[in-house]
């Protein structure tokens, strides 16, 4: 999901990167790239590692994002992405992660089906299933935490 969250706002983030944090065009496509990268591998980790609960919590509203410590690890992840990958200052990364992580988690959650995500919707959309998000989900994850979600529920 979070490859089709980033291809439909990619365009948004990057007028953002340039407005709010005065990045040019080249700096907004390295930001944006590096922050889904990030925000994916940190998502794929806690879904491998088993933090369904927590997750499920995050997507269906329930957790706040401020408090969340998956949020909390998402951002300190891009941070860390940031001055690793592109040598921006603590302060500009900080402000670009605080920014961007719920900015993207906004937008997943806004596809939440109407009686909010739970143990099957969340496997269905990692696994696959009939709608789009499903699709979605799987492809943004890849196919090996599909794969661990199908062994873990099928």
């Amino acid at each position: 999901m979070i490859d089709a969250i980033f291809s439909s706002v990619k365009g948004e983030l990057m007028e953002e990167f340039g407005s709010k944090f005065n990045l040019d065009s080249s700096q907004s496509v390295r930001v944006a790239e590096v922050s889904e990268h990030s925000l994916k591998d940190t998502l794929s980790k806690h879904l491998a590692s088993g933090n369904v609960g927590d997750i499920l919590q995050l997507l269906n509203g329930e957790a706040s994002i401020n408090s969340n410590p998956i949020v909390s690890n998402m951002v300190g992840n891009l941070v860390s992405s940031l001055m690793s990958k592109l040598g921006l200052s603590s302060t500009m990364a900080t402000s670009l992660s605080n920014y961007v992580v719920p900015f993207v988690l906004d937008k997943i959650a806004a596809k939440k089906p109407s009686n909010g995500f739970d143990i099957s919707s969340l496997t269905e959309l990692i696994s696959g299933g009939e709608n789009g998000l499903a699709d979605s989900m799987k492809s943004a994850l890849g196919d090996s935490i599909s794969n661990k979600f199908g062994k873990l529920f099928g």
